[in-house]
């Protein structure tokens, strides 16, 4: 969202941001260019998005979307009316799906159209989800959770005037679902200029960075600890796992094993990639792109992940990232990059060029602007 933002405003645009924050994804005010505050007149509401038991059990009895339903909020909507009534807009930009309950609020105050920034296929993740757990009772709930999700995702798809999805799969999933708007995909980008791949790592590092209260992390790290790790450090004994991310779950803090290290959250996520000769991200469920996989590659590092983590990437499997089939061939894939420093070096290689290429920010704001201007010619 922040890069969006940022090459809207490079390329001349004005920008006006209204932000959730939650305990899960606090707005810290203090980490924020003031310059990025007073340019888009930052501002934010926080709302109570913690998952409730009674309110689950409240939703088994009914067909709302209980994930939906958590983020209405009347303080939110009093924001938007006023931030409305106050100045006009060009285009409206929801970022996620769960801004869509807001649209009736909205149209009654604008007819500039409606552009939805799809982050992922949102009930996916928890159909996936369901499918990995082994406990009745969870899978039953999961299941109904991601069902609700679904009727609610594909019943609004017509209701924006366009849809920015973040991988051609994704586009291509809406317009399978008789979506009669626009869609284009529009991934992930950075700054390629920001991210050096000159800084120097320990040898023998293995690292994972994401939030450590987001599912598909939780799970592929349980795996991974389970499944892989033990037989990377049976093979290479001076292996070292290191994973950094906000809100370590008390399990994994309390985790012991040889070679690992709970780092917690960290001040820099490019300082803590760089300073691993390996990147993995072992994700069995999920859906979209995956952030931190771009940011590892762009600062030219051996990425090793699944299929799923690879999703929504244009990669070339062992030229530009290494794909795991199994815990097996994870294990093999690893101990393969941390005796062989050349050919961790020519994976980075070509992902920092497939970054270059593909997830430029630069080149990303030209298509993204394009695609504005289009839905803006083809609104009355």
């Amino acid at each position: 969202m922040y890069a969006i933002t940022r090459s809207l405003l490079g390329a001349g645009h004005q920008v006006k941001i209204i932000a959730i924050s939650s305990f899960k994804n606090p707005v810290e005010w203090n980490k924020i260019p003031q310059d990025f505050i007073d340019q888009t007149g930052f501002e934010s509401v926080h709302l109570d998005l913690k998952i409730k038991p009674q309110g689950i059990l409240k939703s088994l009895f009914s067909r709302e979307s209980y994930h939906v339903k958590r983020f209405i909020s009347k303080e939110l909507q009093c924001k938007i009316e006023k931030v409305l009534k106050k100045e006009s807009y060009d285009i409206i930009h929801l970022e996620s799906l769960f801004f869509t309950p807001y649209i009736p609020a909205i149209r009654k105050l604008t007819n500039a159209p409606i552009v939805l920034r799809s982050h992922n296929i949102e009930h996916r993740i928890w159909e996936r989800s369901a499918m990995m757990t082994k406990k009745p009772a969870k899978r039953f709930i999961l299941k109904h959770l991601a069902s609700t999700l679904k009727n609610y995702e594909l019943l609004h798809l017509n209701d924006y005037q366009g849809i920015l999805a973040i991988t051609p799969a994704d586009a291509e999933f809406f317009r399978s679902q008789e979506c009669k708007v626009p869609i284009i995909d529009l991934p992930f980008g950075v700054d390629v200029k920001n991210y050096n791949t000159a800084s120097t790592c320990e040898q023998n590092s293995v690292g994972f960075i994401g939030a450590l209260n987001w599912i598909p992390n939780l799970e592929g790290i349980e795996w991974f600890l389970k499944e892989v790790w033990p037989g990377v450090t049976q093979k290479q004994a001076n292996a070292r796992f290191r994973i950094a991310g906000r809100t370590t779950p008390d399990w994994l803090q309390n985790t012991r094993m040889q070679g690992l290290e709970i780092v917690g959250e960290v001040d820099n996520a490019s300082d803590f990639i760089s300073k691993n000769r390996i990147f993995v991200a072992p994700l069995l469920s999920g859906s979209g792109i995956r952030v931190k996989i771009i940011e590892a590659l762009a600062l030219g590092k051996a990425v090793i992940t699944t299929k799923v983590g690879a999703e929504g990437i244009k990669y070339t499997n062992e030229k530009n990232i290494l794909i795991a089939h199994d815990a097996n061939h994870y294990i093999q894939l690893i101990v393969d990059c941390l005796n062989n420093p050349a050919l961790c070096k020519k994976i980075g290689n070509e992902g920092r060029h497939l970054v270059e290429t593909e997830y430029n920010n630069q080149q990303l704001s030209y298509k993204l602007i394009a695609f504005y201007n289009q839905i803006l010619n083809q609104t009355p």
